[in-house]
């Protein structure tokens, strides 16, 4: 429990002495009223769904958001009238669903593309008439490290890079750039109902990334604003059934007292390689009790691995 001390240490730091005891707040305010977004994903991965699974974890930023995800090539002609907004994640080289792709050039519902492919829409429609750009090539050097957002600087982590050159600068707005090695292009855009990122900004995706550019215009394309905040939760890290409680139960009692939303990180099989050792959560009632009375303070448990291993204990 040493990381749990740890935590309980900076938490003192931060928010000072325990105040009198209160309830703690809830941690999720539900959306009354709000008729859910019904988002469409659908990416080019093969089977490998990952990076439509993150971008739909991102999306439940704006509750209440309907995700469906499929692959290109299942594509249902017709599937984009029945969602608000569809998501294009192109990460391949190889020819798109022309049947998606004829959709999308008919459809008026809001349409968020990403990376590759640009260069087949533009077989089914005049993109740079319609929008104003057309794509150049493609990049897959990482010169292009850098995006510029509103004044700060980010990092590029996705190396690839579809160059796209600004035809028409009435008919779309940029609203990041893309820089490195002396070059500089448009990494997102917006025209009419079309947004466009020249890349998948969930690859490599870091907290000072490219990655924000897309989670700060989305308030834009799902029309979902909200006023700033920051909040933040504390997570009390790896928990399992040889936790010593007295600790545990020091650090959930100091944050539920200054009504500090938190989480606990839960193993439930406590393994030890070298010795044979292996305690689960049922040979420890008193740790499940105390795991049941911070879910009444307001905790909220989070199951982190298993066993927790890669090597050792």
């Amino acid at each position: 429990m040493a990381l749990a001390a740890t935590v309980l240490f900076f938490a003192i730091i931060i928010y000072g002495i325990a105040a009198p005891l209160k309830a703690a707040p809830p941690l999720r305010e539900t959306v009354a009223n709000t008729p859910p977004v019904k988002a469409l994903i659908v990416h080019d991965q093969s089977d490998d769904p990952q990076l439509a699974r993150e971008l739909a974890a991102l999306l439940g930023h704006f509750p209440p958001v309907e995700t469906t995800i499929t692959e290109e090539i299942y594509y249902e002609p017709g599937s984009v009238e029945n969602y608000d907004v569809v998501f294009y994640l192109g990460g391949a080289h190889w020819s798109i669903n022309p049947e998606f792709l004829d959709d999308i050039s008919a459809t008026k519902k809001a349409v968020v593309w990403m990376g590759r492919g640009l260069n087949w829409l533009a077989e089914e429609q005049p993109v740079k008439d319609v929008y104003g750009f057309e794509q150049v090539f493609v990049d897959a050097s990482g010169t292009l490290d850098r995006v510029s957002y509103k004044d700060r600087e980010l990092t590029k982590t996705n190396p690839i890079t579809t160059l796209i050159r600004q035809i028409d600068p009435g008919k779309s707005t940029v609203y990041a750039w893309v820089e490195g090695g002396g070059q500089k292009y448009p990494y997102a855009l917006h025209s009419g109902s079309f947004w466009y990122f020249a890349d998948i900004p969930m690859v490599g995706a870091t907290e000072d990334c490219a990655y924000l550019v897309l989670a700060d215009l989305l308030h834009d394309i799902l029309n979902r604003n909200h006023p700033e905040e920051h909040p933040a939760l504390v997570r009390i890290e790896d928990i399992h059934p040889k936790t010593d409680i007295n600790k545990l139960n020091d650090v959930i009692d100091y944050l539920y007292y200054n009504q500090i939303p938190f989480g606990l990180a839960l193993v439930p099989v406590y393994i030890n390689p070298s010795t044979g050792e292996e305690v689960r959560l049922s040979d420890s009632p008193e740790l499940v009790e105390t795991l049941k009375e911070a879910q009444e303070k307001g905790g909220v448990i989070v199951l982190h691995g298993y066993t927790h291993q890669l090597h050792g204990e």
